[in-house]
């Protein structure tokens, strides 16, 4: 096995460690989709209330397996 740089070891330990929180700017063909770390092409409440709706929908059906979870209280 060849020997790796320190260069190379930092980019491996980056990329094998880091999550979307340690990314601050993204940019697409040179557009922000992800700005002072927040996203500018998503609202997350938009897509929360999608996600409930399409949850809803798979509870709904009599042939989904093990039903809705236990509600919180």
């Amino acid at each position: 096995m060849a020997a790796r740089s320190a260069g190379a070891e930092a980019v491996a330990t980056l990329v094998g460690c880091g999550s979307g929180l340690n990314v601050d700017t993204v940019l697409v063909d040179g557009e922000f989709v992800k700005r002072d770390g927040q996203l500018t092409r998503l609202d997350i409440r938009e897509v929360r209330a999608g996600l409930a709706r399409s949850r809803d929908r798979l509870y709904a059906t009599d042939n989904y397996p093990g039903g809705p979870p236990p509600a919180h209280g």
